[in-house]
């Protein structure tokens, strides 16, 4: 027998010089396993920085980003002799990077949850470790327990946008019931002073009553809520989580609902982890990293790394896909017609949905689909991948970790918007405009939906975007530059494709006649495809914007350190700073100000209040301030001005139709008070109006009020209203009007209005003789006429469409002035 030990020279036992050079050395033990160009790129590239503690790393589904990981961990395992750990989403994922181990031989070994000790192979350096996000950052993480304390030398990060989200959840906690109670009691009054709008509706049991506790309240209660937690400290969520919010429990938002209570540490501060600040390099992978700001805010990224991610020159967006829009081929396509859709297809090939929510679930269910439920997960997925045709599965919140490439699924259907899973998210979620990241968060899950089918180059599947608000939520462009050049390009792609069959007779039959080209490689579809990706050209702006995101997540993350050291001067004067640099989002900016506020309040309350007055200005959707903003930070804008900026927020124009469409069935008086007052919100917005709704926001004033210049529409509605009017309801409208004279003194006239399909009075004397009735078929004749509007500017094109003068030459001829408006409104009789 040869001894090979002593042929080996001293030389040949150093770690590889480079990450091409460790792959040689791996027992690959399926010889077709090499390294595509692409890969080779990439650890060229990776080489050329590898000394830098924190590397981005940019590649498509399907490029090899799990063996990159991989060889990157065993580079740096073989150069420190210290354990190195791979980082996913969930369990199967993890099993997966096992398999791709095995492929190029590399021993990898999974740390399960509720595994006590960590696999001997990997604290030996003889496999890579793989384990969960949440195994990773929970607050009682067994890396960090004392008889463990296992530090990586290196760490990989992949999937990292859904990561993220994983470990914030690692900071938040849904309270149990008791402990929710007692919060809730604890708060009651001075929530009641506070926010004595929403406080009522949750009295009242209303399903949508969701509020947030402002700051001020949280800081001047902060020991007794301090102690209501802690007594539930070892119950539910905050059994992972209090570790990490009791250290910060002053910068933790609280946030009440009619089910119950959460909190959240926003950004999550991972600096607390030691066995993630101590290691001594990090990569960070993800398929769809646009500006790196989440990578700053939430994990402490290098900016410089995050600003220029490693990635393929010229690579191309993975594999194929035909998005149709179901909306837009036809506003009355019904959920209906979609299901028989997929049923006819389900028998050709697989079918996928994927829904936000279990109740969401049972439609599809009903209607044939299998629910992929935890325990039978992995058992649906195998039969996807091992049967090409035959199987309807619907997917609840699985807009990532899970892969279908092929024939697994050659038809995803994502029916809806994505709705937040916790009451913080549904929070951000309903505020209008949205909080700063949400938007970024619903665009991330929709892309990542996008992507569940298309694992390769050469992979190809038809996407169905169903509903109007995901199809209203595409079309704006603010959300389009939060996907990809390449995904953007597919939704072009999609809407003209949708365009040809909305001209078509039998809508139905187009969409099937569409789906059947695609599945049976029609060459004209692949050539018209191949011919439009080949001209993605990312549109102007992206880059200045990306950079400024950057630049407010590095603000807030240096704030957030600077608040763990106890300079609260420092840290709220940076988030000031950062709120100046976002000029275009006023929403976003209000939130970064209320977030330097609640800093503020820590060390001057005064200066602090009068920063919160500034926000809400900003975005009335934030925490009211216990004195009201002066009239002159009020924003009142022209009319054509705010229609232009409403109709500026869709790329594609075809979205604002749709959202009107949606509106009409919104604003009808046969649904709840709520849907109704927020819809005549919008429906202001979307005239012109500086919209509000002062008795939600505020407590006082009106339900609704739409101003435009000096003339205000003071509107109380009584939409449940079948009796008749009341003296009761014409001292309500005049103590409203006077609250509007009062906080908006320079209003030249103020119309009462009164929203009900009842004009008869008891006594119409009750009433003055400027109060109007603004019945149902007053606001439908209100939104023709702005739909008539909307469809002009569409075909004008948007250098014209979008021109507030153009707009306010159109505004008399459609009927849609504020003194034409009023001129509608009914007698009382």
């Amino acid at each position: 027998m040869v001894d090979f030990s002593k042929l080996n020279n001293a030389g040949s036992s150093k770690s590889a010089g480079s990450l091409i050079e460790t792959f040689a050395r791996l027992d690959r033990q399926v010889s077709h396993v090499e390294l595509r160009p692409s890969q080779i790129e990439i650890f060229k590239q990776i080489d050329n920085s590898i000394a830098n503690r924190d590397l981005v790393v940019k590649l498509n589904t399907g490029g090899g980003k799990t063996t990159t990981g991989l060889i990157y961990l065993k580079h740096m395992m073989d150069k420190y002799r210290e354990p190195a750990v791979f980082l996913v989403p969930t369990t199967q994922l993890a099993e997966q990077v096992v398999d791709e181990g095995a492929k190029i031989g590399l021993d990898v070994h999974v740390w399960a949850a509720k595994e006590s000790y960590p696999p001997e192979g990997c604290v030996q350096c003889a496999a890579v470790m793989v384990c969960t996000y949440d195994k990773f950052f929970n607050g009682k993480s067994t890396f960090a327990r004392k008889d463990v304390r296992l530090v990586p030398c290196a760490l990989v990060l992949d999937d990292v946008h859904s990561g993220i989200e994983t470990i914030k959840k690692n900071f938040s906690a849904n309270l149990v019931l008791d402990a929710s109670r007692e919060l809730i009691d604890l708060l009651r009054e001075p929530l009641k002073q506070a926010e004595p709008a929403n406080w009522t509706r949750l009295e009242l049991g209303d399903e949508g009553a969701i509020l947030e506790v402002p700051h001020w309240i949280i800081s001047e209660n902060i020991d007794a809520i301090r102690g209501v937690l802690a007594k539930y400290s070892g119950d539910g969520d905050l059994l992972f989580s209090w570790s990490y919010l009791s250290r910060s429990l002053e910068m933790c938002r609280i946030v009440i609902g009619l089910q119950g209570a959460a909190i959240t540490l926003d950004p999550p501060f991972s600096d607390y982890l030691e066995h993630y600040v101590k290691v001594r390099h990090r990569l960070f992978m993800s398929a769809s990293l646009h500006d790196g700001a989440p990578l700053i805010r939430e994990l402490g990224c290098d900016e410089v790394s995050a600003a220029n991610p490693i990635q393929v020159s010229g690579e191309t967006a993975v594999g194929e896909r035909m998005v149709l829009v179901p909306s837009l081929i036809d506003p009355a396509f019904s959920r209906d017609s979609l299901l028989r859709l997929a049923r006819h297809f389900s028998q050709l090939t697989n079918v996928v949905v994927l829904v936000s929510s279990d109740a969401q679930s049972e439609y599809w269910v009903s209607g044939g689909a299998v629910k992929a439920e935890k325990v039978s997960f992995s058992a649906v997925v195998a039969k996807l991948r091992a049967e090409s045709r035959g199987n309807f599965v619907v997917f609840v919140n699985r807009y990532d970790g899970i892969d279908l490439p092929d024939a697994a699924c050659r038809i995803l259907i994502i029916d809806g918007l994505p709705s937040g899973e916790g009451i913080v998210d549904r929070l951000d979620n309903s505020n209008s405009g949205g909080l700063l990241g949400m938007r970024g968060k619903l665009a991330n899950k929709i892309e990542q939906g996008l992507g569940r089918a298309v694992r390769s180059s050469s992979d190809y599947c038809a996407v169905i975007l169903a509903g109007q608000d995901l199809a209203n939520f595409v079309s704006r462009r603010v959300v389009l530059e939060s996907f990809s050049s390449g995904t953007v390009k597919q939704i072009e792609i999609g809407r003209e494709v949708s365009k040809a069959i909305a001209q078509e007779a039998d809508k139905v039959t187009g969409i099937a006649n569409a789906l059947g080209q695609l599945l049976g490689r029609d060459q004209g579809w692949r050539e018209y495809y191949a011919t439009q990706m080949a001209s993605i050209i990312a549109p102007p702006g992206i880059a200045e914007e990306a950079a400024t995101r950057r630049n407010v997540a590095v603000a807030e993350r240096d704030a957030t350190i600077a608040a763990q050291a106890r300079d609260y001067p420092g840290a709220s004067n940076k988030l000031r700073r950062a709120a100046n640099l976002l000029e275009k989002d006023r929403y976003s900016r209000g939130a970064i100000k209320q977030s330097a506020a609640k800093i503020m309040y820590l060390h001057d309350r005064v200066a602090a209040m009068d920063l919160q007055g500034s926000a809400y200005a900003d975005n009335y959707n934030l925490s009211r301030p216990p004195v009201l903003p002066a009239p002159s930070q009020r924003r009142i804008s022209d009319q054509a001005d705010l229609l232009a900026e409403w109709f500026r927020e869709f790329d594609d124009k075809n979205g604002a139709l749709i959202e009107l469409d949606a509106l009409a069935a919104r604003v009808s008086y046969s649904n709840d008070t709520e849907t109704v007052e927020a819809a005549i919100y919008d429906l202001g917005r979307f005239l012109g109006a500086e919209s509000r709704r002062p008795e939600k926001e505020t407590g006082r004033g009106p339900d609704n009020l739409w101003m435009f210049g000096e003339r205000a529409f003071c509107i109380e509605m009584k939409s449940e209203k079948f009796s008749k009017l009341w003296k009761s309801d014409a001292g309500q409208i005049a103590v409203s009007s006077r609250w509007v004279s009062d906080n908006f003194p320079g209003m030249a006239e103020i119309f009462d209005v009164i929203g009900s399909d009842v004009v008869e009075a008891d006594n119409v004397g009750d009433f003055s003789d400027l109060t109007k009735v603004m019945t149902g078929e007053v606001i439908s004749d209100m939104v023709v006429r702005l739909r008539g509007l909307i469809v002009g500017l569409i075909t004008q094109g948007p250098l014209f469409g979008e021109d507030p003068a153009n707009i306010q030459r159109q505004l008399g001829p459609h009927g849609i002035l504020p003194q034409q408006i009023h001129g509608y409104l009914r007698e009382i009789k």
